[in-house]
């Protein structure tokens, strides 16, 4: 399943891009892939040129005052962030991530204030305003209230009391409304996912979802050998079920019948409506030979199951593992073919290669 919880820098980058460059097929999925990565890099180069254009004044400062430990470090700083604006200019991956100069920065600007160059104050609340955004947010907002408590004292002692409250203060809003922008912008980018992964009528993920899951699937089994199964199902004659009791209660069927595939699978196993009566089920790091018997145990619960009053439901299915395959689109293919042969051999059934 896809996590959009801001773990680190470049997966929330992810959960913020990913939904408008999600597309219909699994060729273009893969071509998505690379496109969301284009957009992470683009706005990675937007940040590393911000933090390049904060350290050089802190550089310069530091030489005009004679200080050439600390300038040396920030000129290494600004260096590797231009290297890493090289790299990323040419799609490669940059040798530092934007949190490091970031951290790095806050105890250069302290020595710079402590040595008299109080407008160093001001290079503080950009850095303060980026720190729940490139580093996970609530850390963020610990490092930025931390800095800001050991740099207090600082400012009292330089400045009016006045003066030095609203310094502080001013400083404290920074961080606050960085952090709410963070979190509106998370929890709109977990909308958004939603809205565009999900079916809205069963609340099971859709095609897109498992699209990119197959193709994520496929990349583990080749860089650490990990199967997965994918069981694809549809309703058997469900067409009947709409003429005979119209397509309201055919709705409330399939949602019924999601609700009842949910309740027998893991929370991390992906249920994917892929269109009317069709469904995936997607099931990653199993093992030889489960995937026939965690169909078998499906299709007999929705046997037995009373999903619509006075008709019984069933399922045909067809089950195959992505060992030996070549591709996702292959072992899509492949699984495809075992639910033709179960619905041609009678319906109500699985099948395997």
């Amino acid at each position: 399943m896809i996590d959009v919880s801001p773990l680190n820098f470049k997966r929330s980058l992810r959960n913020a891009l990913v939904g408008d460059l999600v597309t219909p097929t699994t060729h273009e999925a893969h071509e998505s892939s690379s496109a969301i990565n284009r957009q992470i890099n683009s706005t990675q180069l937007y940040i590393l040129i911000l933090l390049t254009s904060l350290l050089t004044p802190i550089a310069i400062s530091f030489l005009n005052l004679d200080l050439f430990l600390p300038a040396a470090v920030a000129l290494g700083l600004g260096g590797t962030l231009l290297f890493d604006i090289y790299r990323l200019t040419f799609a490669r991956n940059p040798v530092l991530s934007p949190a490091v100069p970031l951290l790095m920065a806050f105890p250069l600007i302290l020595i710079l204030i402590s040595n008299g160059y109080d407008h160093g104050i001001f290079l503080l609340y950009p850095l303060l305003a980026a720190l729940p955004g490139v580093i996970r947010t609530n850390l963020g907002v610990l490092m930025g209230l931390f800095c800001l408590l050991a740099l207090s004292p600082m400012i009292y002692l330089r400045y009016e009391q006045v003066i030095a409250i609203i310094i502080v203060v001013s400083m404290g809003q920074t961080l606050l409304v960085s952090w709410w922008l963070m979190n509106l912008v998370n929890c709109r980018g977990i909308e958004h996912v939603k809205l565009i992964m999900r079916d809205p009528l069963t609340q099971a993920y859709n095609r897109r979802h498992l699209e990119l899951e197959l193709l994520s699937a496929h990349n583990r089994l080749l860089n650490s050998g990990k199967l997965s199964t994918l069981i694809l199902f549809d309703v058997d004659n469900f067409k009947k079920v709409n003429d005979k009791l119209g397509h309201p209660e055919g709705d409330a069927a399939l949602r019924e019948l999601v609700k009842l595939i949910k309740s027998k699978i893991r929370r991390t196993d992906s249920l994917c409506r892929l269109g009317g009566d069709e469904f995936a089920l997607l099931i990653t790091d199993s093992v030889d030979n489960i995937g026939p018997r965690i169909a078998e145990k499906l299709r007999e619960a929705v046997s037995s199951a009373s999903i619509i009053s006075d008709y019984q439901v069933t399922i045909s299915a067809g089950v195959c593992d992505n060992k030996g395959t070549k591709s996702a689109m292959h072992w899509f293919q492949k699984t495809d073919e075992c639910l033709y042969r179960a619905k041609r051999g009678g319906r109500n059934r699985i099948e395997v290669p």
